[in-house]
């Protein structure tokens, strides 16, 4: 069962070291483990982000309760990406309040030997330096596992064609 109405907050509360990896949602729905208890898909890896300085690892956080991909402002800086304004500020509900963002970042990154393009919100405050959320897992089908700390990925060749 899919889990919907996730909330951003989990990603703070997590940043804060107080995210349990089992919550209880069988009241509404989600993916639920055998006890009833939805198992929260988080992942860290380090991955190769490409820009016009060159390739760095970067430490992500794959994050199925977070519905879009986020990048801290420093590391736009760093490494040099495109950005873009949004036509108005989005407001992001965190679990002590809400912060807002007022711009975009184009992300290259290397997965299974792919390139693979992203779009994510500059986050001033953002815990983690890039959060791949929902919405990058879903257009290129990866799954966590997150029992064993890894990511389930297609074929470098089901990778590589898909275009953002």
């Amino acid at each position: 069962m899919k889990l919907s109405g996730v909330w951003f907050w989990f990603l703070t509360k997590l940043g804060e070291g107080h995210w349990p990896y089992k919550i209880d949602f069988s009241g509404l729905g989600g993916y639920l483990d055998s006890q009833r208890c939805c198992v929260v898909g988080v992942i860290r890896k380090n991955l190769p982000f490409l820009s016009r300085r060159g390739q760095r690892k970067v430490e992500c956080l794959f994050d199925t309760g977070a519905s879009s991909s986020f990048i801290r402002p420093s590391l736009v800086r760093v490494l040099g990406l495109s950005t873009a304004d949004l036509p108005k500020p989005l407001r992001i509900r965190l679990g002590k309040g809400s912060t807002q963002v007022s711009e975009i970042a184009a992300v290259m990154i290397r997965l299974n030997g792919a390139t693979l393009a992203d779009t994510a919100y500059v986050m001033p405050g953002l815990t983690e330096d890039y959060v791949l959320g929902a919405e990058f897992l879903e257009r290129y089908d990866i799954r966590l596992d997150p029992k064993r700390r890894r990511l389930l990925l297609p074929s470098k060749r089901r990778l590589s064609v898909i275009l953002v």
